[in-house]
């Protein structure tokens, strides 16, 4: 009889004790929420950005308790959250309610990205992000300057290839001005088509110094590749056309080109200087007693006291002294030719259209 007495008080106890438990609540379901994000992405390039929602829809006031996230992919990717870079299965703090995450995938294939989100009483969501992120065909692009120092408004040839291996694709080509300027044989800020393989590109530099190209080659999945090209233009060249003066004489039958003056204004390239200019005077007449003809050449040298980049002639006297027609003799042809020559080798020529004064 005690026996059965100690048992019954035992039941009893146990009795009481489930009934305890069973008004135990779960806190963390009185503070639940909800998550609102995005579904259906799109299929994504490598290297491309996808944008994430996630807005915290609470049962309380969001501020009133502490929430914060993990994350983990099973993919190479990139995630951001107002412009910082998160790493994985590091659990970071959620302080706004309402979050746009970025993604960039750096390998194809499908991107699960899993959050965990909770708050400070243990209520907690888990939500995946399917993202599917395939390679987009590679290509290469190259694009050759014939010569980076080129004169002012002398054109360049660039060989612009494009190589697309096996796969097919089409490509654009747009041409930018970084500094400086110049023209190109396409529409400058535009994308034109450009064939696969190798073809050929003009531009003008049309300042003087740095001028700054870029080229920006682009396949029809969006795939971009830039090159850059810097060409040193120097003016080389009259500033100015050459003025020149021719005086002659005419006594009775026969004329005579007495004497020529010259000024003129001329410059150089970039560390080089003007050593000399040279005026070359020709003459070509028929004699009507037969059938030959004369040519007359003469050539006139000035040397400035010291060699200079830019170079100012005024009144340069020659004495040309030659006689021209008359007595059967007829003038077919005068020709004035002036040219300056540098240090570094060069020169510049230019025919010149006399002032013809008696």
């Amino acid at each position: 009889m005690k026996n059965m007495g100690v048992a019954f008080l035992a039941f009893l106890l146990l009795f009481i004790s489930c009934r305890e438990d069973s008004t135990i609540t779960d806190d963390s379901a009185q503070f639940s929420f909800k998550v609102e994000r995005d579904y259906n992405f799109i299929k994504k390039n490598v290297g491309d950005l996808n944008t994430l929602k996630m807005n915290i829809m609470p049962d309380y006031a969001f501020s009133s308790l502490d929430t914060s996230f993990s994350f983990s992919s099973d993919k190479n990717g990139v995630l951001k959250l107002n412009g910082n870079t998160l790493n994985p299965n590091t659990e970071y703090e959620l302080i706004s309610q309402n979050n746009t995450f970025e993604y960039i995938g750096t390998e194809q294939g499908i991107h699960n990205l899993k959050f965990i989100i909770k708050n400070s009483k243990g209520f907690s969501k888990e939500e995946i992000f399917e993202l599917e992120y395939v390679q987009v065909p590679d290509f290469n692009f190259s694009a050759n300057a014939t010569s980076t120092e080129k004169d002012i408004n002398m054109s360049d040839v660039i060989t612009v290839v494009l190589d697309g291996g096996n796969t097919t694709q089409s490509f654009h080509v747009k041409a930018e001005l970084m500094d400086g300027q110049g023209t190109f044989n396409i529409p400058l800020n535009t994308y034109s088509p450009f064939q696969n393989g190798t073809s050929i590109l003009t531009f003008t530099p049309t300042s003087v110094g740095l001028v700054k190209v870029k080229l920006t080659a682009r396949n029809n999945y969006g795939l971009e590749k830039e090159v850059l090209i810097n060409y040193t233009s120097s003016f080389f060249g009259f500033i100015s056309p050459p003025f020149l003066v021719v005086q002659k004489s005419q006594s009775g039958c026969c004329l005579y080109a007495n004497h020529a003056t010259l000024n003129l204004q001329a410059k150089t390239r970039e560390n080089a200087q003007i050593t000399s200019i040279e005026l070359e005077y020709y003459r070509r007449n028929s004699n009507s007693n037969g059938p030959s003809y004369a040519i007359v050449t003469k050539t006139f040298h000035y040397t400035p006291p010291s060699p200079q980049q830019v170079i100012n002639l005024t009144n340069w006297f020659n004495n040309i002294a030659d006689f021209q027609a008359g007595n059967g003799i007829n003038l077919l042809e005068e020709k004035y030719t002036v040219t300056f020559f540098d240090t570094q080798g060069n020169s510049f020529s230019q025919i010149v259209t006399p002032n013809i004064i008696f």
